[in-house]
C-alpha cells in the first residue's frame, strides 16, 4: 500500500512533470518501480475518478455488459464514466461474480425445493 505521504508525492510529481516519464517520476518515490507508480496515479489518485460507491444499476449493467463482450476491461470503461478498467475488473471478479453465484445457487436450491412439492 502507498502511504499518504507517497501519493501526495506522487501527485506533486506528476502535477509537475506529467503522467508520461513514470521511470523518472518513479526515482523520485523512494522503494517504488515506475509500474506501482503509474498503476496507483491511474488507478486511484488520477482527478476524475468516480471512487464513489457502485449501485445496483452499475452491478446490472456491468454484468449485462460482461456477458455480451467478456472481460474488455478497457472496452468498458465507455459505460461507466470516470471509472477505470481496473475498478470495472475488480467489481466484476469480486462483487459481481459473488453475487451472481449467490443467486445462481439460490435459485438452484429453490427449483429443487420446489420439485419435490
Amino acid at each position: 500500500k502507498f502511504s499518504k505521504d507517497e501519493d501526495d508525492l506522487l501527485k506533486n510529481l506528476v502535477n509537475h512533470y506529467g503522467p508520461q516519464n513514470w521511470k523518472y517520476i518513479s526515482s523520485l518515490v523512494p522503494g517504488r518501480n515506475s509500474k506501482q507508480c503509474r498503476d496507483r496515479y491511474m488507478n486511484y489518485l488520477k482527478p476524475g475518478i468516480n471512487h464513489s460507491k457502485w449501485n445496483d444499476e452499475e452491478d446490472k449493467l456491468l454484468f449485462t455488459k460482461y456477458s455480451m463482450i467478456g472481460p474488455k476491461w478497457s472496452q468498458m470503461t465507455q459505460f461507466f464514466p470516470n471509472r477505470t478498467a481496473n475498478d470495472i475488473k475488480n467489481r466484476y471478479k469480486y462483487t459481481v461474480c459473488r453475487k451472481t453465484n449467490f443467486f445462481q445457487s439460490y435459485h438452484k436450491q429453490k427449483n429443487l425445493g420446489q420439485s419435490g412439492n
